[in-house]
């Protein structure tokens, strides 16, 4: 026969069942079971409150708990949520911060803890892997105005089964977004439009980052269109990423994300219905969505306007060249007189005086205004012009890391009021090498 195994709530019962006996005095059985007498008190008021069984032990966490979220900020949260649907905490927490600053508000983990107990949020499973950022050709950006982005959100059909082709244009550095054009086609009438009324507004920024895409790109010298000559013409210059590159504007993509998620769900039923929803959307955007790159301020309160205003010129193609400069006029049909040979240059300048200044032996760069578009070779008594692109290569699935030079890197322009000298161009000497 085994021996029988005491527990710890058996000599408690034991300890109680002596002490009501009144075998001794408390202290005495106290001291005799090796307990303090305040625990055997505190055992014995347990047991004639709830019998043998109150003698287990008990959980010992706090039946009370003072900085528990209350029910009203709960509530509060939600509400925000919903008023924002793709809001997540991050945002949450200072948008309600500015609007209810006499409230405390938890920690952003317990604000998204809420979220998913009310039903608001959805597990999105492992995220995946983000690429590397390829590093801004032209040097980052640090001031508003210094880059604009500009891009179409892919098209989507309305409820009339049109399609619809958002404009979009932000500033870089501040997330500004100036424009969402619902527009009817991609033709640049519109658009330059469109980029009019922005630059009365809102004056011309230094850089317009764009895509290869139809109006802002060609196919022709220097991936000129009508579109990027017009800019270069008011001193603004074109930055185009490389195809199939669409990271190098990763911070407009991300914009057309949300856009995508707050007004084409459902979309409007025409053009003029799905205008009114864009516009709330840049109200928003602007005013009251923070922005974790602004130190969670918005847009409006970080942008200013542009210290070059717009004023179209009666002739905007200046004369902008220094003296060592060969000065061409591009006829209609995109060439220009050389050396008694007719060259051609770019349909798209046609009309435009371009300047021409030789950098090597025989090689000439062709430059409109401050950016250089071509390069002008003499060889065996023939002259052509050829793109001051660097020639394509083979590129990976992977973005670039940082540090690594970009597949296509334009030449970067000059700056206004500045024309190239004698010195070589690295990027021509590049091209030449």
């Amino acid at each position: 026969m085994s021996w029988g195994a005491v527990t710890v709530e058996d000599s408690r019962f034991s300890l109680v069942t002596r002490i009501l006996a009144k075998e001794a005095s408390t202290a005495e059985l106290a001291v005799a079971c090796g307990v303090s007498r305040k625990t055997a008190y505190k055992w014995r008021s347990r047991f004639v409150e709830g019998g043998k069984a109150a003698l287990t032990d008990q959980s010992r966490a706090r039946h009370t708990q003072p900085h528990a979220v209350t029910q009203a900020v709960r509530e509060m949260i939600v509400q925000g949520r919903r008023a924002h649907p793709t809001w997540g905490a991050k945002k949450l927490v200072p948008w309600l911060m500015g609007r209810r600053p006499e409230i405390v508000l938890p920690c952003l983990s317990t604000v998204g803890q809420i979220l998913t107990d009310a039903g608001l949020t959805e597990s999105k499973g492992r995220p995946r892997p983000k690429p590397v950022a390829a590093i801004d050709r032209a040097g980052d950006p640090t001031e508003p105005n210094q880059m604009w982005a500009v891009d179409f959100k892919g098209q989507f059909r309305m409820g009339n089964r049109a399609l619809c082709y958002p404009l979009t244009v932000t500033d870089r550095v501040s997330r500004f977004l100036f424009l969402v054009r619902a527009l009817s086609d991609t033709s640049g009438d519109p658009v330059r439009r469109a980029f009019e009324e922005l630059f009365i507004e809102h004056g011309l920024p230094d850089r317009i980052r764009s895509d290869n895409g139809t109006p802002f790109a060609g196919n022709g010298l220097g991936r000129l269109s009508q579109m990027s000559v017009w800019w270069m013409s008011l001193d603004i210059a074109p930055d185009l990423i490389d195809p199939g590159c669409p990271y190098q504007n990763g911070r407009h993509e991300r914009m057309h994300r949300v856009l995508k998620a707050e007004t084409t769900r459902p979309p409007g039923q025409d053009l003029a219905e799905q205008q009114t929803k864009f516009d709330a959307f840049g109200v928003e955007h602007n005013t009251e969505r923070p922005h974790e790159a602004l130190n969670f301020a918005c847009p409006a309160k970080v942008h200013r306007r542009s210290e070059r205003d717009y004023a179209p010129a009666t002739k905007i193609d200046d004369d902008v060249f220094a003296g060592h400069f060969e000065r061409r006029v591009v006829k209609r049909t995109g060439c220009i007189k050389w050396k008694g040979r007719t060259v051609f240059v770019s349909q798209t300048l046609a009309g435009r005086l371009v300047g021409l200044h030789e950098t090597l032996e025989d090689v000439w760069v062709v430059q409109y205004r401050y950016y250089p578009v071509g390069l002008l070779k003499e060889r065996d008594g023939e002259a052509r012009v050829e793109d001051l692109r660097r020639p394509k290569k083979k590129r990976s699935h992977e973005p670039p890391t940082a540090g690594a030079a970009t597949a296509q890197t334009p030449a970067s322009p000059v700056a206004p009021g500045v024309c190239r000298g004698s010195a070589p161009d690295p990027g021509i000497e590049r091209m030449l090498a």
